[in-house]
């Protein structure tokens, strides 16, 4: 599956949930963010990026 051009709407409450999981979970706000859309929609986050081993309680989260 190819995601070309693919925009996802991000909400108020997107934004609040990821100033609790910057707190919460020592992220910083652009992951968090991240974070916070992936679990509204239910998204896994592919990543090399090891502080996303942090939220793997959260959201499913892949090392390619």
């Amino acid at each position: 599956m190819r995601l070309k051009n693919l925009l996802l709407k991000l909400t108020a409450n997107d934004f609040i949930h990821a100033g609790d999981i910057v707190f919460r979970r020592d992220l910083d706000v652009r992951d968090a963010v991240n974070v916070a859309v992936a679990e509204r929609l239910n998204l896994v986050i592919v990543s090399e990026d090891k502080d996303y081993d942090r939220v793997k309680d959260i959201v499913k989260v892949i090392r390619p």
